[in-house]
């Protein structure tokens, strides 16, 4: 199984990929407008754990992950937030930084069956 930290933004999300199988760990920026992060999940063999911080803006990235199979975890940004020890925020670290929560399964919650409206 695929382990991911996602930084996500309206325009790009930073990951942070752990195989639980190799224990290998790669770490990539997805641009959303030029499809790479949907080339990228289409890609991922089902299911992939991905975590996200809970944000509004993530209504087309929850539904492309469901269409792909993949399970959806999410943690209050906040508490993300201070869950870290350093506090110098750079995107490649919030994503390694969420990767590392879902590891221990500790702030991220499943998500919950919630019906988005039509786009």
């Amino acid at each position: 199984m695929l382990i991911i930290g996602c930084d996500f933004h309206t325009r790009f999300q930073q990951i942070a990929v752990m195989d639980c199988t190799t224990g290998e760990l790669v770490e990539r920026r997805l641009e959303h407008a030029t499809g790479d992060a949907e080339r990228f999940y289409a890609a991922l063999a089902a299911p992939a754990r991905v975590g996200i911080e809970a944000t509004i803006a993530t209504q087309w990235f929850e539904k492309m992950l469901t269409r792909y199979g993949h399970e959806r975890w999410f943690g209050h940004a906040a508490e993300i937030r201070g869950a870290m020890r350093r506090k110098q925020k750079t995107d490649t670290r919030d994503a390694l930084h969420i990767l590392d929560l879902l590891i221990q399964a500790c702030t991220l919650t499943r998500p919950r069956a919630i019906a988005w409206p039509a786009i």
